[in-house]
C-alpha cells in the first residue's frame, strides 16, 4: 500500500529528499528519503537492518519502502545530514553546536556507527581535555559547545551532557565537565539538585552526579586553600623586608576572590604578580610565587578526578585512546597559535616592488564541461579490463559512471547535489539509446580514473577526505581538486585548497609552523614520485587559480635541481613537465637568490657587532663563511626552516652573537618578503587577497549554526 498523508501530518525535509531515493525514514513528523546503500555503508546495525527484502506488508511511501526510526526527529536529522552532507558535520576544530554533536553520537552510538561517533567525541574530548597544557588551550582550538545558547538553554545542555557522557561511556570527559557545574550553572545548586523544563522536557542530573558535584566542589576549594598556603612565606633570597606585605596581600586577595574564579585556578592566574603597585615583591619572591602558583595549578589538576569520585587521569585516558585511536589526528597541543596565523592573523610587511612579471594563464571550467560526457549509446560490448570498484558498488544505486577501465554504481541525486555541473547533467532524463549496465543508466566521464574514485570517495565515504589538520595525500588532494574545480563542486574545491594552502601557507609564520597544522603533502613522496608530484602542483595551481601556493612551491622546486626544471620527468608511464612560463619564473628567481639575496645576506651575517670584545670572533666568522660554502641551495633557499648554523656552538663573544641572532632573524623576513618579487608574482598582500576569495574566512571551511526547530 502506497501511502503519503499521515494523520500526524509528516514533513518532508526538503534537502534530505532525494527524488532518486530509495528508502523513506520517518522519524517523529519528518520524513526523509535518503539512499538505502549509504545508510547501510556506515554501520553493521543499519546493513543488517535493510538487508532483508520488503515484506508484504512493507508500507510503501512515494514508491519506497518507509521505515520508522523511533529516536529523537532532531537527532535522527542531524545524522542523516553528517551522513549526506559532506561539510555538515567535520572534526575539530570545525565548529559545531552542542545539540548538533549530541544528536549525532546518540544515533551513532545506539546504532554502532563508529565513523560519527568518534568525529562526535573528539568535539567533546577537544572542549573536555585530560591534560592540564589542553585545557589551558583549548579556546584556541575550538569554539565552546555552549556558546551561544541562553542561561536556561546552557543549563539543560550542560545536564543533560551529563546524562549523554554516561550513555556512550565518555567518562574522561567528565572531571572538566563536573567542574565546569561547579560555577557553570546559572541558577546554581538549585538547579543542579531541581533541574530545569526546557522545549517541553525535563532535564535532571542524577543522585550520584548531584553528589558528585557538591562533593568535589567542596574538595576543590579545599585543595586551592590548603596549596594558597605557601604563598605565606618568602623564600631565603628573599632581598627586602618589604615583601611580607605583598605576600599578606595574595593571601587578602584570595580570601575575598569569589568562588567562581576560585574553582579554576587553570583559565588565568588569578593573580597579576606582575604588576608592581600591588606586589611589590623583590625578584627572588615574584619568582618563588609563579613556581608557587604552577604548583598549585599542577597539584590540583592532578586530584581533579579523584575529587569527583572519578578514576585517575591515566585510566581516564587510557579511556579515551581506546575510543578515539588516532583520531585526534595529531596532539592539538601548539596548534592554537598556529590555527590563528592560518585564518587571518598578518603580520608581515608588503613586498616592494615588482621589477619582473611572468605572463601566466590561468584556466578555468568551460561551458560547464557538460558536453564532453557522453550520453549515447555505445554499442560496442563492455571492456573486459573494466573493473568494479567494490566499496563503490552499491547494489541499490542508480547511475553507473565509467572513468577509463573502472565503473563505479552510485546515486544520482546525491552526486548532483554536489555541483550545479552535475544537476544540470542530471536533470534530463536518459534517452531510449541510453546505455543501461546492472539495470542503471551508464555515463562515461573522460577524466583521470584515479581522480574519478577519490572525488566519489570524497562524497560517499565520510571520513575519506576530511580538512587539514586530518592527513592526506597529494595525489588525493590533486585528483579531488581537479574534479571538484572542473565540475563546480564548491565544497570538496575550497577542502582541496584547504589542505595545500596549509602546506603552502603565504607567511612566514605558517611556513615556520606548517607541521604542526598537517602532515607533510610532498615529503612522504620519494626520489622520482617526489619530483612529479612537485611538478605536477604547478600545473595544478595554474589549472584551479591557486597563485597564492606559487612563491613557496617555485623556491622548493628551484632550490631542487636546473635539470628537472628545464627537463620535467617521467614517471609511471607519465610526463611531468611544466609551462615555459613556470620554467622561466623559477630559473630567473634561483639565479635571483644564489647571486643576489644569498651573498648579500651572508655578508652581513659575518660582520662583527660594533662592541665586539675580542679576536676570537674572527675565527668563527672565518667557521661561520666555510660553513655557508658548503650548505646546499635547499637549505640556503629556506632559512626560515633550516637553520643555515648553530649559533650556540659558535665561538661568538655575547655582542656577536645577539647580533648574529638578530641579523639571522631579519634575514628569514626580508627573504620571504620578496619572494613574490623574485619569481614575478603579485605581492604577498594580494596573494592573500586571492585565497581570501577562494577560501571565504579563512583554512577551515565553517559548519553551518543549526538551531533548533
Amino acid at each position: 500500500m502506497d501511502t503519503n498523508s499521515y494523520s500526524d501530518s509528516p514533513e518532508r525535509v526538503s534537502d534530505l529528499w532525494y527524488s532518486d531515493g530509495n528508502l523513506v525514514v520517518k522519524a517523529g513528523s519528518r520524513l526523509f528519503k535518503v539512499h538505502r546503500g549509504v545508510l547501510a555503508a556506515q554501520s553493521p546495525v543499519f546493513a543488517d537492518m535493510l538487508s532483508f527484502p520488503p515484506s508484504q506488508d512493507q508500507e510503501i511511501h512515494d514508491g519506497s519502502p518507509l521505515v520508522e526510526m523511533p529516536d529523537d526527529p532532531e537527532s535522527v536529522e542531524y545524522f542523516l545530514r553528517a551522513v549526506a552532507q559532506p561539510d555538515f558535520f567535520l572534526p575539530p576544530p570545525a565548529p559545531a553546536q552542542y545539540h548538533v554533536i549530541a544528536g549525532i553520537l546518540r544515533i551513532a552510538h545506539k546504532y554502532d556507527c563508529s565513523a560519527f561517533q568518534t568525529r562526535a567525541l573528539q568535539h567533546f574530548s577537544i572542549r573536555c581535555p585530560t591534560t592540564l597544557v589542553d585545557y589551558t588551550h583549548r579556546n584556541y582550538i575550538s569554539k565552546p559547545i555552549f556558546e551561544g545558547y541562553s542561561s536556561l538553554e546552557s543549563d539543560a545542555y550542560s545536564l543533560d551532557f551529563l546524562s549523554l557522557l554516561q550513555e556512550v561511556d565518555a567518562l574522561w570527559c567528565l572531571p572538566i565537565h563536573y567542574r565546569s557545574l561547579t560555577t557553570w550553572m546559572s541558577g546554581g545548586l538549585n538547579t543542579l539538585v531541581k533541574g530545569v523544563d526546557f522545549n517541553s522536557q525535563h532535564y535532571e542530573a542524577t543522585v550520584d552526579q548531584q553528589i558528585a558535584v557538591i562533593a568535589g566542589k567542596e574538595l576543590l576549594t579545599r585543595k586551592i586553600s590548603t596549596l594558597m598556603g605557601a604563598f605565606a612565606s618568602a623564600p631565603p633570597e628573599c632581598t627586602q623586608r618589604g615583601c611580607q606585605k605583598p605576600h599578606k596581600r595574595v593571601l587578602e586577595a584570595f580570601i575575598k576572590m569569589p568562588s567562581k574564579r576560585v574553582l579554576n585556578p587553570w583559565r588565568s592566574c588569578l593573580f597579576d604578580f606582575d604588576n608592581q603597585t600591588v606586589y611589590a615583591f623583590c625578584q627572588a619572591c615574584r619568582d618563588k610565587v609563579k613556581q608557587d602558583y604552577e604548583n598549585l595549578q599542577q597539584k590540583a589538576w592532578d586530584e581533579l578526578p579523584q575529587m569527583f569520585n572519578l578514576p585517575p587521569w591515566d585510566e581516564l585516558n587510557q579511556m579515551k585512546k581506546d575510543a578515539l585511536g588516532y583520531a585526534l589526528n595529531t596532539s592539538l597541543v601548539g596548534l592554537h597559535d598556529t590555527v590563528h596565523r592560518f585564518i587571518g592573523r598578518n603580520l608581515l610587511k608588503r613586498g616592494i616592488c615588482h621589477t619582473v612579471h611572468i605572463s601566466l594563464t590561468f584556466y578555468h571550467p568551460i561551458e560547464k564541461a557538460i558536453q564532453k560526457f557522453d550520453w549515447s549509446m555505445s554499442h560496442e560490448p563492455q571492456s573486459q579490463s573494466s573493473e568494479r570498484i567494490s566499496d563503490l558498488w552499491f547494489e541499490d544505486g542508480n547511475l553507473v559512471i565509467r572513468a577509463g577501465s573502472r565503473l563505479f554504481k552510485v546515486y544520482r541525486g546525491i552526486i548532483a547535489a554536489q555541483s550545479p555541473v552535475f544537476t544540470d547533467m542530471f536533470s534530463s532524463p536518459p534517452s531510449h539509446d541510453q546505455e543501461i549496465l546492472d539495470g542503471c543508466p551508464l555515463v562515461e566521464m573522460p577524466d583521470d580514473p584515479e581522480s574519478i574514485e577519490y572525488f566519489l570517495r570524497a562524497v560517499l565515504q565520510p571520513g575519506f577526505f576530511l580538512p587539514p589538520p586530518a592527513p592526506t595525500q597529494y595525489h588525493i588532494v590533486a585528483g579531488v581538486l581537479r574534479i571538484a574545480h572542473k565540475y563546480e563542486s564548491t565544497t570538496f574545491r575550497i577542502r582541496a585548497l584547504q589542505h595545500l594552502s596549509a602546506r603552502i601557507p603565504c607567511s612566514i609564520e605558517g611556513q615556520m609552523h606548517r607541521n604542526e597544522i598537517s602532515k607533510p603533502l610532498f615529503s612522504q613522496y620519494s626520489g622520482q614520485a617526489s619530483t612529479a608530484y612537485g611538478l605536477d602542483s604547478l600545473s595544478l595551481l595554474t589549472e584551479v587559480d591557486a597563485r597564492w601556493c606559487l612563491p613557496l612551491r617555485y623556491l622548493n622546486i628551484c632550490s631542487d635541481s636546473a635539470q628537472h626544471i628545464m627537463n620535467g620527468i617521467n614517471y609511471q608511464s607519465q610526463r611531468f613537465d611544466v609551462h615555459p612560463d613556470h620554467k622561466l619564473a623559477m630559473m630567473v628567481g634561483r639565479e635571483r637568490i644564489v647571486h643576489d639575496h644569498i651573498p648579500k645576506h651572508m655578508e652581513t651575517l659575518a660582520k662583527a657587532a660594533p662592541a665586539c670584545s675580542g679576536g676570537a670572533c674572527r675565527d668563527a666568522r672565518i667557521q661561520m663563511l666555510t660553513e655557508f660554502i658548503s650548505l646546499p641551495l635547499w637549505v640556503l633557499c629556506e632559512p626560515w626552516y633550516n637553520d643555515w648554523f648553530d649559533f650556540d656552538t659558535l665561538e661568538l663573544c655575547e655582542q656577536c652573537h645577539a647580533k648574529a641572532m638578530q641579523d639571522y632573524d631579519e634575514i628569514k623576513v626580508e627573504l620571504w618578503n620578496s619572494l613574490p618579487d623574485i619569481f614575478g608574482l603579485p605581492s604577498w598582500e594580494e596573494l592573500k587577497n586571492l585565497k581570501q576569495e577562494a577560501l571565504g574566512y579563512g583554512l577551515y571551511l565553517p559548519v553551518s549554526n543549526v538551531q533548533r526547530s
